[in-house]
């Protein structure tokens, strides 16, 4: 992670090498060395070596009486080179511890912020705990009783008895700061002996406490440190005077005299004593201090003592539930059957038919929901039939007058029986010699078959009406099914592929990483408006930033770095921004891409030469540029 920052904060340093190597072009030994030298990244064990080789080369001019001077220019070129690599090293390593005890406050902090992770972490360190507690009461044991050459040697009854008056002389502190390793300042509070049954809770969550503390402390120590290396940069010095003013920032109280040692031996000094030393302490300092969350065994064994048995007991419930199961997966097999055929296809089956079959209806259609047309042809027909019989026989109409015949027909196609009616009048008059005659049965009859007509007519225009509304109910009766058949298929979707809302949430690293981007730019603002005051003061000026500022801006701007080189785009383009809206576009191919200008705005904020106001400007604009753009 910190490799691509401390590639681009030194490489500015490194434009001078030129200078020294533009003139030269002997194939001396000096020549050789700073071409193996020509790398993007050396380390501290190319760094010695090469420092050993260049003092050797000295050795054996020391006898000369002149020195040439392009040997000279190579001897500055390869000092200037390893000392830009020292600077680097030492960079790095800074930058590399400050984030790991930042990663391990951060643990303890997720840690202590929740009851539930606390009395979790209890349990994963209780096994820890319980030993160092016995190793404690041995060990007291052996010290109270020196002629005891091993405890096994004893009796039961004499095991018991020396260890009972041998804890009879322990104080209650040596077990509670066995179990729980702080200072005891930490652990005595009035507040947590009154929760006498939250009391391993709150040790615990105390503990988590004080280490996230300390790494903090320490963080900030390191911190200070890269900041004053950084500030380093700004400065226009020699290469003796900054590995003069390294070794000062990374060893203050080192008794090595760098006034009078050459350039060779500083850096030989730094390169094999001073950045291992401080490389090869740091983690065992910290797990001295109990500071570094515990192993992943430590973690992981309760799962892994409870898995075997969770694993036994599943696979036995299913093997007794299979019947249960293979029924259950039959029944889901048939009702998705049953919901795609009869919900889903039939119904649209229906939809395409009454498509083909378009909307007639009625008495000239095809076929009706309530009625037949035929049925309905039928009772008209013979409704003209029963009125020109009784025309005929009562009123008097000549079969053969066609013209008279066929209009009376079509009065009554209208509905228009007048004639009909006089007669059924008439004989209403006199009902029981026209029953007798047989004149008002057939009125009646006659009046059945109209009101039977009516009703035919009445109903063939309710069916038209279903009928011009048919597609419309059967995209009624589908679309439940549809409906639910879109949201199952979507949900689908969503879990194997991606839709444009989750691609939307998923850009330039998902939602976390911006998240954790956000994170860093919020507290890069926070930093450069919250200088401590003293720390402003001893700069003596308000814009001037403060090494341990300057240090927690750098974290802040090393993780970022690692963000934009992982995650954000080269090219151009501008895609969509959160929850599917267009982001706005910007001048990317100006820029050279998205991942380019992000990294400028960075580059901007690295540099020392700049002061509080100027880079805050910087993180205005970034707010401004990338806000939309990731989410922020």
């Amino acid at each position: 992670m910190a490799s691509d920052f401390v590639l681009s904060f030194t490489t500015p340093l490194l434009q001078g090498k030129d200078h020294f190597t533009s003139a030269v072009t002997t194939d001396s030994p000096l020549s050789a060395l700073l071409a193996s030298l020509d790398k993007p990244r050396l380390t501290t064990k190319d760094i010695a070596n090469a420092a050993e080789a260049l003092q050797k080369h000295d050795e054996g001019l020391s006898a000369l009486a002149q020195v040439d001077q392009q040997e000279e220019l190579l001897k500055q070129a390869i000092v200037t080179k390893l000392t830009v690599a020292l600077y680097a090293d030492a960079l790095e390593m800074q930058i590399q511890q400050s984030l790991e005890m930042e990663n391990e406050a951060q643990w303890w902090a997720d840690v202590e912020r929740s009851k539930k992770n606390v009395a979790w972490y209890l349990l994963q360190t209780l096994p820890r705990r319980l030993a160092d507690l016995f190793t404690t009461i041995v060990q007291h044991i052996h010290a109270q009783n020196p002629q005891i050459g091993s405890l096994r040697s004893l009796s039961m009854s004499s095991l018991v008895e020396t260890t009972r008056a041998s804890l009879g002389t322990i104080r209650p502190g040596v077990f509670l700061s066995t179990v729980f390793p702080q200072p005891l300042s930490v652990l005595s509070s009035a507040q947590v002996w009154r929760r006498s049954l939250l009391l391993p809770l709150e040790l615990a969550q105390q503990e988590c406490r004080y280490n996230r503390l300390k790494l903090e402390k320490l963080r900030d120590e390191r911190a200070t440190t890269l900041g004053d290396l950084a500030l380093l940069r700004g400065r226009k010095q020699k290469a003796d005077e900054l590995l003069q003013q390294l070794l000062l920032v990374l060893s203050p109280d080192s008794n090595f005299t760098s006034s009078t040692q050459s350039p060779v031996d500083l850096v030989q000094h730094l390169s094999t004593t001073i950045l291992p030393s401080l490389s090869t302490s740091h983690r065992p300092s910290l797990q001295a201090q109990n500071l570094l969350r515990p192993s992943r065994l430590t973690q992981l064994w309760p799962k892994l003592l409870l898995i075997p048995p969770l694993t036994i007991y599943a696979i036995r419930l299913a093997y007794t539930t299979t019947p249960v199961i293979a029924a259950f997966l039959q029944d889901a097999k048939e009702t998705t059957e049953a919901f795609i055929q009869g919900w889903l296809v039939e119904p649209l089956k229906d939809v395409l038919r009454t498509i083909r079959a378009g909307s007639g209806g009625g008495i000239e259609g095809e076929g009706g929901v309530i009625v037949r047309p035929e049925g309905v042809r039928a009772d008209m027909d013979s409704l003209e039939r029963m009125a020109v019989s009784l025309a005929v026989d009562v009123l008097g109409y000549d079969p053969t007058d066609t013209a008279r015949i066929d209009q009376l027909r079509e009065q009554v196609r209208v509905g228009d029986l007048t004639d009909i009616m006089r007669v059924y009048e008439e004989d209403m008059r006199s009902p029981v010699t026209s029953a007798i005659r047989g004149r008002l049965v057939r009125g009646i009859l006659l009046q059945v078959q109209k009101a039977k007509v009516d009703i035919d007519q009445t109903l063939t225009g309710i069916d038209r009406l279903l009928k011009s509304q048919e597609l419309t109910f059967a995209f009624v009766g589908v679309a439940p099914a549809l409906g639910i058949t879109y949201f199952v298929l979507g949900a689908l979707r969503r879990a194997l592929f991606l839709d444009d809302m989750d691609r939307a949430q998923r850009r330039y690293g998902g939602a976390a990483r911006r998240g954790e981007a956000w994170a860093d730019m919020r507290r890069i603002e926070r930093t450069l408006i919250r200088q401590p005051k003293h720390e402003e003061a001893a700069e003596g000026s308000e814009s001037a930033l403060s090494p341990l500022s300057t240090g927690l801006v750098l974290l802040s701007l090393t993780r970022l770095r690692a963000y934009a080189k992982t995650y954000l785009p080269e090219s151009s383009k501008a895609g969509s921004g959160e929850n599917g809206k267009k982001a706005v576009k910007h001048g990317y191919p100006q820029l050279g891409g998205m991942r380019a200008a992000f990294l400028e705005d960075l580059s901007d904020l690295e540099d020392p030469s700049l002061g509080r106001h100027a880079k805050m400007r910087v993180v205005e604009r970034m707010w401004r540029s990338w806000g939309r753009e990731l989410g922020w």
